[in-house]
């Protein structure tokens, strides 16, 4: 028999930065990513949401990424609408006009944050 979990709501947001100002509020070299951290193992858990500042490095919209090669500021590395995991500019759902001509913002697993596609 399944184990039955207790309706409680998911653990508030807590960003250290805003990956919609992706350079503001973090030290030089640095820059702001959302994140998403899924809970571990069986039962119940919720998945953990936030913002925080990391290294930056220089990939920008439809470049690979992953395996030591991430994104620029304000792109995100997703996996989705081609082959492999590619960077993609991070947009507002609320406002999801930030993205370049030709594209939309798109939902992501990281509650909050859509990329553009």
């Amino acid at each position: 028999m399944e184990e039955e979990c207790p309706d409680e709501p998911p653990p508030p947001v807590v960003p250290m930065c805003d990956p919609l100002s992706p350079r503001e509020g973090c030290p030089d070299g640095q820059g702001c990513y959302p994140y998403l951290v899924y809970p571990n193992g069986e039962g119940c858990g919720f998945p953990t949401f936030g913002a925080q500042c990391a290294y930056a490095s220089s990939g920008a919209q439809g470049e690979v990424c992953g395996m030591g090669n991430y994104c620029e500021p304000g792109f995100m590395c997703v996996i989705g609408a081609t082959a492999g995991a590619r960077c993609a500019k991070v947009c507002s759902l609320v406002e999801p006009s930030g993205c370049p001509a030709g594209l939309v913002c798109n939902e992501t697993d990281v509650l909050g944050y859509g990329v553009c596609f």
